[in-house]
């Protein structure tokens, strides 16, 4: 994912978070928008970040709300990307969010 992409999924996940309702399509959206930028984060980390760590790349869960604390050291541990954790909680708050939204009710005809 290029990073304008990487933006436009961020931008678009937050501007469904922010509505108060939301069609079960909007939120479908919302939530491919959400699981793509994990996946780029996801995709940044490299070998040399998880050489100091125990976990090996297949025990990295490939949904963003399996990510817990325990992932923190392997998404910090690049210089450049040391701020992908705190995104990712972040992340994880705009799906609860996005959960949480009733559905947008028809309009009466």
């Amino acid at each position: 994912m290029a990073l304008n992409e990487l933006v436009k999924s961020r931008r678009l996940a937050e501007k469904l978070s922010t509505r108060v309702y939301l069609k079960p399509e909007e939120q479908e959206v919302a939530f491919d928008a959400l699981q793509n930028v994990y996946l780029h984060l996801k995709n940044r980390i490299t070998i040399g970040d998880l050489k100091n760590t125990n976990i090996n790349w297949d025990k990295i869960p490939d949904n963003l709300m399996d990510v817990g604390e325990a992932f923190r050291p392997i998404f910090s541990s690049n210089e450049y990307w040391a701020g992908d954790f705190e995104w990712i909680l972040e992340l994880q708050e705009m799906h609860r969010n996005i959960a949480s939204k009733k559905p947008r009710k028809k309009a009466a005809q």
